[in-house]
C-alpha cells in the first residue's frame, strides 16, 4: 500500500517533533516551524495532507491556507488549534478545510482523524449524491452551503446532527434546514442518511460477510433495526437480502 506524505506545520517545536515521531511509521513526514517554511516545503514536495497550526507568528494558518487554495495544491487540510471562535472557523470552512483537531490532543486521536479524512471519497460521499445538476452549479451555491458540505465531509461517517452543524456555522437549525432543502432539493437529514447508506453499501461490497450490527456501527447507527429500515428505504431491499444477492452474483454488483 502506498504511504501518504504528510506535512506538519507548527511553531511549537516539541509538539512538532513528538507528532512527527509518532506518525513516521505510517506516513512519509515533512515538518516546518513556520507558515513560510511550510509553503516552501509544499513548493518542493507533493503531500497528501497538511496538519496546520492556526496561530503562528510570521504567517498564521489562515494565510497559509489561503495561499494553498490560491495555488490549488491537491491536498487535505487539517487545522490544529486551541481557538474557539466563529470568525476563524467560518473562514476555514470557506477555504474548504477537511477537519479540525483541538489542542491539546492525543496523537492517537489525530491518527484516527487523519485515516478517516484520507480514506474519505469526496465525490461519492457527498457531492455526487446531490446529482449532476448540483455538480454543475457548485460555483453558484452559497458559502454557507459550501461550509455545510465541507463539515459533513470532514466529520463523516460519525453521528452528525442538524443542531451540531448549525452551531458550527453560527446560524439557526431552522435556517440551515431551509437553505439546504432550497439549494440541494433534499432534506438535510435525508441527505446525511443517504451518505450513511452509500458508505454501508461500500462496506458490504468490500466484505459481504460483515454482520448487520457491524455495518450499522460503521456508519454510527446504534440501532440495527433502524439501520435495516433506513437501508430498505434507500435501496428497496434489506441488508440481508442485499448481502445474499451479492454472494450469489458477485460480478453483477461490481462497479
Amino acid at each position: 500500500m502506498k504511504r501518504h506524505s504528510i506535512l506538519i506545520v507548527d511553531d511549537e517545536v516539541n509538539l512538532l517533533k513528538s507528532l512527527a515521531r509518532f506518525l513516521k511509521d505510517e506516513f512519509h513526514i515533512h515538518t516546518a516551524q513556520s507558515g513560510k517554511e511550510g509553503l516552501m516545503v509544499l513548493s518542493r514536495h507533493p503531500v497528501s495532507m497538511i496538519l496546520l497550526d492556526l496561530s503562528m507568528p510570521d504567517m498564521n494558518g489562515i494565510e497559509v491556507l489561503e495561499e494553498i487554495r490560491r495555488k490549488e495544491y491537491p491536498l487535505k487540510v487539517v487545522i490544529m488549534t486551541g481557538r474557539r471562535d466563529y470568525d476563524w472557523s467560518r473562514r476555514c470552512a470557506d477555504l474548504a478545510v477537511n477537519g479540525f483537531i483541538e489542542k491539546p490532543f492525543h496523537p492517537e486521536d489525530m491518527l484516527k482523524r487523519m485515516r478517516l479524512i484520507l480514506d474519505a471519497k469526496r465525490c461519492k460521499g457527498v457531492h455526487d449524491m446531490l446529482g449532476e445538476a448540483f455538480n454543475k452549479k457548485q460555483d453558484s451555491i452559497s458559502p454557507t452551503l459550501k461550509r455545510t458540505l465541507s463539515y459533513i465531509e470532514a466529520n463523516f461517517p460519525k453521528k452528525i446532527s442538524r443542531e451540531e452543524i448549525a452551531e458550527y456555522l453560527g446560524i439557526s437549525p431552522q435556517y440551515l434546514s431551509r437553505l439546504f432543502r432550497d439549494e440541494c432539493g433534499i432534506q438535510l437529514k435525508d441527505f446525511i442518511n443517504k451518505c450513511k447508506i452509500e458508505k454501508a453499501l461500500e462496506h458490504i461490497k468490500t466484505n459481504p460477510s460483515i454482520s448487520i450490527g457491524d455495518i450499522a456501527e460503521s456508519v454510527s447507527i446504534s440501532d440495527p433495526n433502524y439501520f435495516c429500515r433506513l437501508f430498505k428505504r434507500h435501496t428497496g431491499t434489506n441488508p440481508t437480502e442485499f448481502k445474499k444477492n451479492l454472494l450469489l452474483h458477485p460480478t453483477e454488483n461490481k462497479e
